[in-house]
């Protein structure tokens, strides 16, 4: 039945076929605007916070001058760390889920780097 309206679909049965409704395009347009904003700011905050780590650590190495080594190996990592934290909920936010490949990533990691932990872990 043309221009019917369907109860079932919630949809507008028009009789050419294939209308475009500007206000439902606008509406998703907004909705992921708004989502690469987010985005864009988590980005951002994990930026700031890997700056403040970087001049925390550089702050306490000042003070400890015989475990700067130490301290350089746990700021690269906590760096590494809010970085992949920070983008993967950016592209969480944005709407693509990558944390499967990002906990494959982090496994492989911690088995690459084990050794290197065993060897540095008794210098703290």
């Amino acid at each position: 039945m043309a221009g019917a309206f369907d109860s079932t679909t919630t949809e507008t049965v028009s009789s050419s076929g294939g209308g475009v409704d500007a206000s439902e395009i606008t509406g998703v347009i907004l909705s992921k605007f708004f989502e690469m904003v987010q985005a864009v700011l988590i980005v951002l905050a994990a930026y700031f916070a890997m700056k403040w780590v970087k001049r925390y650590f550089s702050r306490i190495e000042t003070t400890h001058l015989e475990q700067r080594t130490a301290l350089n190996f746990v700021d690269r990592v906590l760096s590494g760390f809010i970085l992949v934290i920070g983008v993967t909920l950016a592209l969480k936010t944005v709407g693509l889920d990558i944390s499967f490949l990002v906990s494959v990533g982090v496994l492989g990691l911690s088995y690459g780097l084990k050794d290197v932990i065993k060897i540095t872990w008794p210098g703290f």
